[in-house]
């Protein structure tokens, strides 16, 4: 599984660190939007993805589909075992929730960064 993340979004090496930290089979690599030879690599293999949004959303690539958003979370922490918390997001009601909060976290990542002192 390989995950797109921006390197210089605090919440997003956060959340990397904890991917890597529970990821026990190592099946996570992680691509860094901003390292040109990595995304280039990638690009050509995976045309389909839209550089513009790399900057406003996570993406994963698995099993040669990639899914951005709330849905790569998703696919991510139930790769590495958070079954229960992934299949509670995915209520109807919570999932509606979710998917607004991601992007609003999404959106506001930098802002909501320095407010929580997250480095």
């Amino acid at each position: 599984m390989k995950i797109l993340y921006d390197s210089r979004c605090p919440i997003c090496i956060k959340n990397k660190l904890i991917v890597q930290n529970y990821d026990k089979h190592k099946i996570s690599t992680f691509i860094d939007i901003h390292n040109s030879s990595e995304l280039n690599n990638c690009m050509k293999s995976f045309p389909s993805i839209n550089f513009d949004k790399l900057n406003s959303q996570i993406y994963v690539i698995k099993e040669n589909h990639i899914i951005g958003g709330m849905d790569a979370i998703r696919i991510i922490y139930h790769t590495i075992g958070f079954h229960k918390l992934v299949n509670l997001s995915k209520l109807p009601i919570l999932k509606y929730f979710f998917d607004v909060l991601y992007k609003f976290v999404s959106k506001n990542r930098f802002i909501i960064s320095r407010f929580l002192n997250i480095k």
